[in-house]
C-alpha cells in the first residue's frame, strides 16, 4: 500500500527506512501503485501535492494510518517551523519551503529481536546490507 503523509512520522510500530527524494523520485513511486491512501491532514499539503501531482487530486483524509510491513509511504515534510496555530496555507508552504521523503516500513525480521538480552539479526539472502541497499529501488 502506498499512504500520503504531511509529515515524516511513524505511524505505528515497526521498523522504518526513511530518504529523502526528488520530485521525480516521488513521480516514479506513484507510478509503480494503481493507488494510494492519502492520510494528508491540512489542504496546504493536498494543495501541494495536487500542485506538483496534478492528476492526484489528493484530498485531506485526517485518518490514523497504519503500515504494513512493506507498506511505503511518500512524506512531504516542511523545511522550517511555522508559527504555533498557524493555518499552513499552499503559499505559505513555498515560502518555508518543503522536501519529500519517501519511506517504507521494512519486515520485523530486519533488525531480529534486537531489544532483548541477544541481539539476533536476520541474514538471510533478502535481509543483507546489499539486498537492503536497494529498499526503494526506484
Amino acid at each position: 500500500m502506498l499512504y500520503l503523509f504531511n509529515t515524516t512520522i511513524i505511524p505505528n510500530e515497526g521498523i522504518y527506512s526513511c530518504k529523502p527524494a526528488s520530485q521525480e523520485r516521488v513521480s516514479n513511486l506513484l507510478e509503480r501503485f494503481d493507488a494510494y491512501t492519502s492520510a494528508i491532514g491540512h489542504q496546504g499539503s493536498a494543495d501541494a501535492f495536487n500542485a506538483l501531482f496534478p492528476d492526484l487530486g489528493v484530498q485531506v483524509n485526517r485518518i490514523p494510518a497504519v503500515m504494513a510491513e512493506n507498506d511505503f509511504a511518500i512524506c512531504l515534510k516542511m523545511k522550517g517551523r511555522i508559527n504555533e496555530g498557524e493555518i499552513l496555507t499552499h503559499e505559505r508552504m513555498l515560502e518555508v519551503g518543503f522536501d519529500f521523503f519517501i519511506m517504507k516500513r521494512l519486515p520485523d525480521t530486519v533488525l531480529g529481536d534486537c531489544f532483548d538480552s541477544g541481539y539476533r539479526a536476520d541474514v538471510s539472502p533478502e535481509n543483507t546490507p546489499a539486498a537492503m541497499a536497494d529498499v526503494f529501488g526506484i
